[in-house]
């Protein structure tokens, strides 16, 4: 169970559409798509190592 919590949660990090949260927050900022994703993509490939460093390290 753990692994699948793991893997839908990094799914609204890294695009718009990912998640309401994002969308509701692109809205009321009114960001560009290229703004979001200059924020959005670092953070996503860092969620993304560090989850996969956890699944290979941590025996579920």
């Amino acid at each position: 169970m753990a692994p699948l919590s793991l893997g839908v949660n990094l799914g609204g990090n890294g695009i718009i559409v990912g998640s309401l949260a994002n969308l509701i927050a692109v809205r009321i900022a009114g960001v560009s798509i290229k703004d979001f994703q200059r924020y959005s993509l670092p953070y996503f490939f860092l969620s993304t190592a560090a989850t996969a460093v956890a699944l290979i390290l941590i025996p579920f």
